[in-house]
C-alpha cells in the first residue's frame, strides 16, 4: 500500500470542503437478495491543488490517480454488501467517505403491497 502512495500531494482544508459527492450512483438493486452487486459508478471531484488520491471499498485499494487535481472517470464494481467507499490522499487522511447500498427487488419493503391488512367488511 505504501507505493501507492509515491508521489502524492498535500490536502488542505479548502479541498476538504469542495468534496461533495463524488461517487455516484449509491444504490444498486438486485434481483433477489444476497446476490452480488455490479455496476458502472462515476467517480468525479475537483481539487485546488494537485495531489496523488486513492479510492478505498472497505480499506481495499480500487483505483489511484498520481498528481491530479481534477478527475472524471467511470468504472465498474463489484460489491456484495452496504460497503464503505473513502478517497483519501497520499498521507492516508480520509478525504470523503461514501456508503454503497444493496437493495433487493424482492424484498417487502419497496414492494407495493396488492391487498390492504385490513377491511372494514
Amino acid at each position: 500500500m505504501v507505493l501507492l502512495f509515491l508521489f502524492c500531494g498535500c490536502v488542505d482544508a479548502n479541498e476538504v470542503s469542495k468534496a461533495s459527492s463524488f461517487l455516484t450512483p449509491r444504490i444498486c438493486i438486485v434481483p433477489e437478495q444476497k446476490v452480488t452487486c455490479s455496476m458502472q459508478v462515476s467517480v468525479e471531484w475537483d481539487f485546488n491543488q494537485e495531489g496523488s488520491y486513492c479510492l478505498f471499498l472497505e480499506e481495499v485499494p480500487m483505483k489511484c490517480w498520481y498528481t491530479v487535481s481534477r478527475i472524471k472517470e467511470s468504472f465498474d464494481i463489484t460489491f456484495s454488501n452496504n460497503d464503505l467507499v473513502a478517497l483519501k490522499s497520499k498521507q492516508g487522511n480520509t478525504i470523503k467517505t461514501e456508503k454503497l447500498r444493496v437493495v433487493s427487488a424482492t424484498s417487502r419493503k419497496f414492494r407495493r403491497k396488492l391487498k390492504n391488512d385490513w377491511s372494514i367488511f
